[in-house]
């Protein structure tokens, strides 16, 4: 008897995998007369009924868990997504503040003078080629060549210089906005004779101050221009002394004709 039972329940779990559990309990009840296999048929009938109870009711118990594990699965997508877009654009924009950076540095370092750009605290944000040579060539202490530091404190140290104070001054008045450029002349104190133009101006970028400090040699200019006031010192000496000759000279003349007379 317990073997048919057992053989009864293993078919009855087939049945109810393949869905035809209900009908084949009904069948099986109505075919036997047996109490004990009617009471086993019953039995599996019931729980036939509660197996199709509880899958028609997992959908109504999980619907809200499902619904909501969707919606979260589809905003993780689109964040990712999202985040994937966002760094492309990012590198995209790094990769063009990098060729305008390179684009600036090349101009720059093609220029004769020796250029530095400063920010709205007078602090050296970037230099060009021919200012690292001349620090390098001139023994400066330092791998940087001055970038980073502060042009104004450079200025201060050198106070006791009359071009000094005055280019400090003049940046000063530029980052005030009290006048837009400034220019100076001063010798350099080298080994060899050196003269340098230095020109400040201002500009923004993205509405941020920033200078731009370019020194020229204009030695060549500038030896140009004593040579032109040596021989005009010495053209207007020698106008003078002809002046006085002349003028001796018809002094002499003017005294001896009236002798004569």
């Amino acid at each position: 008897m317990r073997n048919r039972v057992l053989c009864t329940f293993a078919l009855l779990l087939v049945s109810i995998s393949t869905g035809g559990a209900t009908n084949l309990l009904r069948d099986g009840y109505a075919a036997v007369g047996s109490p004990v296999k009617k009471s086993a048929f019953l039995f599996y009938d019931g729980m036939s009924d509660m197996v199709g109870n509880i899958d028609l009711s997992i959908w109504d118990a999980y619907k809200r868990h499902f619904i909501a594990g969707l919606a979260l699965f589809t905003m993780q997508t689109m964040l990712i997504i999202g985040l994937l877009i966002h760094r492309a654009s990012r590198r995209k924009t790094e990769r063009a503040l990098k060729e305008n950076k390179q684009i600036l540095q090349s101009t720059i370092d093609a220029l004769d003078a020796h250029v530095a750009l400063l920010d709205e605290t007078g602090r050296i944000i970037a230099v060009n080629q021919p200012w690292t040579r001349f620090a390098d060539d001139n023994g400066y202490v330092g791998s940087d060549r001055g970038l980073g530091e502060n042009y104004l404190k450079i200025c201060e140290s050198s106070i006791q210089c009359e071009e000094a104070r005055q280019v400090l001054t003049g940046i000063r008045r530029l980052i005030s906005g009290e006048s837009d450029d400034f220019r100076c002349v001063y010798p350099c104190h080298s080994e060899k004779e050196a003269w340098f133009q230095v020109r400040i101006n201002r500009f923004y970028i993205d509405g941020v101050l920033r200078l731009v400090v370019a020194h020229e040699n204009v030695t060549e200019i500038q030896q140009a221009q004593n040579a032109h006031q040596q021989l005009s010192g010495l053209l207007l000496r020698a106008q003078d002394e002809e002046r006085r000759r002349i003028s001796h000279d018809l002094h002499d003349v003017t005294v001896q004709n009236i002798a004569s007379i």
